[in-house]
């Protein structure tokens, strides 16, 4: 199974609890664009940006560094 980076599980999170990409940069001080990049591009992630969305999406910032599937970070934060 190919290891998700912290872009693909953020995407993936976030469409699970219904927040756009245009919602999400919103609440992070980002462009869309740049969010979207983020997203896309992979694990370079600064952690004061991690920490601004999982702030947003109500989750453990290690947790999305470390857990491998995202459906264990939502069980877990539920």
């Amino acid at each position: 199974m190919k290891k998700l980076t912290i872009g693909e599980k953020t995407a993936r999170i976030r469409t699970q609890k219904g927040v756009s990409q245009k919602e999400m940069a919103d609440k992070i001080g980002m462009e869309q664009s740049g969010y979207c990049k983020l997203e896309h591009k992979g694990d370079d992630i600064t952690f004061s940006t991690v920490k601004k969305i999982c702030s947003v999406l109500e989750i453990d910032p290690v947790s999305l560094m470390t857990e491998p599937n995202p459906g264990q970070i939502l069980n877990e934060k539920e």
